[in-house]
């Protein structure tokens, strides 16, 4: 039967006679005789036999719209899929029977009567024999279909089962097998539908059939594949039922169940499997719980992190849907909390530092620096300071958005992992932006004041995210509203008294300019101040670009009080 299984369809066939075939299970049928030429023949000669068995045991059959005392009738749904069969099959010629002679009519015949022997043996083997007929008839009706292979092992991280069975990549899983337990790790499955399936343990699970599975506790993700369309995951108070997404699964030892939607769309069936079931909707970014006292689905808050994604046994990493924080890299970690807080980049010399050597302001590089102590940074430069236009990567890929500015040339502080300010005149504090204060690990944000830059190397972050890819760069990004608080009392009397400070002096507010480039190319530029609130941005990236720059620089305003930061600066993942 090509890609459809016998004993797949056998089981089917046995749900349609039992009328207790699922609208997934009716749709997989369909799809079978519309794909297969020998379909029509097989069915045919499956409800012969059956037909055949039940007559052999004084099983009445009855005519499909006379309906059966005991409730068993052919459902709907098959009379609908036979119609639609017949409507579309080909037209049958059939052959005329030739007209038979007439017979001679014979009014009274009368024979002897005949006395006739019993053959004992006849009755025994009959009766053997009707015996034998009734067994098979029991074992069709009421044994389980056999197991089929409906899944594969892809990998695993520290995963052990509680039994013998296999745990190494290739290892193949049947449907109707006893549960089995996973005790520690997470494995990653692919159904024979191009499902992906990750379990983390403490899990109990089976598969019910090549679409289906069951988790009876534990915690699971399903990235369905337009070819797995329709996969579902039992529970033991719901079921959820696929429709194009990527989604987490959570059975608790109580019985609840929570339903996370990352992406798509899904059914919710609410209730025990001996109650009706409540359908809900899900759509991508929305979460669900089903208690196991009242089986009602309810609102909970999505949790991008709240299961394992992705593993890979070769390099041990394992994903949770996180982004890649980019805050974290400036702080010498590989963007996933590793990095230390207040830590950074000296943009003279491309070393990390944890220490503000002046409060002043200083002249910047006119070179683009290498940062050599991680793979992830490609460099640091200030833009505005070299002849023609600023080289913005390793590979001297140089950006018009920055030709030569001899204001440009003043910086302060360095690039870190971690918002504040300090001045000769200003106690050190955390920066805010839309009112929320930028606070280490809680509030991720990169500072960088006016006149600095920083290009990351998106090759060498790939390197490190096997089976997953980059899909965008998200960020927050204003000057601090605490620069109000010291411009309101600031006096510019003994200050220079450039344009640029005229300017800042009658606004009493900051502004500078924001930059994000990609390859070199200017893909992004706004400003804010600091009495405005804080902007947003959001860019697809490419799976060719390298290089991804972000940059502050001065407005019209001089480069006092650029206190700026981009806050909550990401890298989006997705499964490749």
């Amino acid at each position: 039967m090509t890609q459809f299984k016998t004993a797949e369809i056998n089981e089917l066939l046995f749900r349609l006679l039992d009328n207790n075939i699922s609208d997934n299970d009716y749709a997989r049928l369909k799809q079978w005789f519309d794909a297969d030429p020998n379909a029509k023949k097989y069915y045919c000669r499956f409800m012969v036999d059956n037909s055949a068995m039940a007559l052999s045991t004084n099983t009445t059959i009855q005519q499909a719209d006379t309906p059966d005392p005991n409730g068993e009738t052919l459902s709907e749904d098959f009379w609908q899929l036979m119609a639609e069969q017949e409507k579309n099959a080909p037209a049958m010629q059939i052959p005329k029977a030739e007209a038979e002679p007439a017979r001679e009519l014979i009014y009274d015949v009368r024979r002897e009567p005949v006395v006739r022997s019993i053959n004992k043996t006849a009755v025994v083997v009959a009766a053997a024999s009707l015996l034998a007929l009734l067994a098979m008839i029991l074992f069709v009706q009421f044994a389980p279909p056999a197991p089929y292979e409906v899944a594969t092992i892809t990998d695993s991280v520290d995963a052990r089962w509680s039994s013998s069975l296999p745990i190494q990549p290739g290892t193949r899983l049947s449907s109707r097998t006893k549960p089995i337990i996973l005790t520690d790790g997470v494995v990653t499955l692919t159904t024979d539908e191009d499902v992906k399936v990750v379990l983390e343990a403490p899990a109990q699970f089976s598969f019910v059939s090549y679409s289906e599975i069951a988790l009876d506790r534990g915690k699971l993700f399903a990235h369905v594949s337009e070819q797995g369309c329709g996969f579902s995951v039992a529970t033991p108070n719901s079921k959820i039922v696929d429709l194009g997404t990527e989604f987490g699964v959570i059975c608790d030892a109580s019985g609840n169940t929570e339903v996370h939607m990352f992406e798509g769309k899904a059914n919710l069936f609410a209730g025990q499997k001996s109650e009706n079931k409540i359908s809900e909707f899900l759509l991508g970014g929305s979460a669900k719980k089903v208690s196991s006292h009242d089986s009602r689905a309810k609102d909970i808050v999505l949790e991008d992190d709240v299961v394992v994604r992705s593993v890979d046994s070769g390099s041990g990493f394992v994903w949770r849907g996180q982004s890649v924080n980019l805050a974290d890299i400036v702080g010498g970690g590989n963007g996933f909390n590793t990095g230390q807080i207040n830590r950074g980049i000296e943009p003279t010399t491309g070393r990390f530092t944890r220490r503000l050597t002046t409060s002043e302001v200083y002249e910047g590089s006119t070179e683009y620096i290498r940062v050599p102590a991680s793979p992830y940074i490609d460099g640091v430069f200030t833009p505005g300071t070299q002849e023609g236009f600023a080289k913005v990567s390793s590979t001297n890929i140089q950006s018009e958005a920055f030709p030569f500015k001899k204001a440009q040339m003043w910086a302060w502080g360095y690039i870190c992992n971690g918002a504040w300010h300090e001045g000769f005149d200003v106690p050190r504090h955390n920066l805010e932006l839309g009112g929320v204060e930028l606070e280490g690990r809680k509030n991720p944000a990169i500072m960088m004041h006016s006149n600095l830059g920083i290009t990351f190397d998106l090759a060498a972050i790939r390197d490190e995210l096997p089976g997953l890819r980059i899909k965008s760069f998200s960020s927050v990004f204003g000057v601090s509203e605490t620069a109000n608080k010291w411009l309101k009392s600031r006096d510019f009397s003994t200050v220079d008294r450039t344009p640029g400070v005229a300017v800042l002096s009658e606004d009493r507010s900051s502004t500078a300019e924001f930059w994000v480039l990609l390859d070199g190319k200017n893909v992004f530029h706004d400003k804010t101040s600091s009495g405005g609130k804080p902007g947003k941005v959001e860019l697809p990236i490419d799976d060719n670009t390298r290089f991804l720059t972000i940059a502050v620089t001065e407005a019209d305003d001089s480069h006092m009080f650029d206190w700026a930061a981009f806050a909550w600066p990401e890298l989006k993942l997705e499964l490749q």
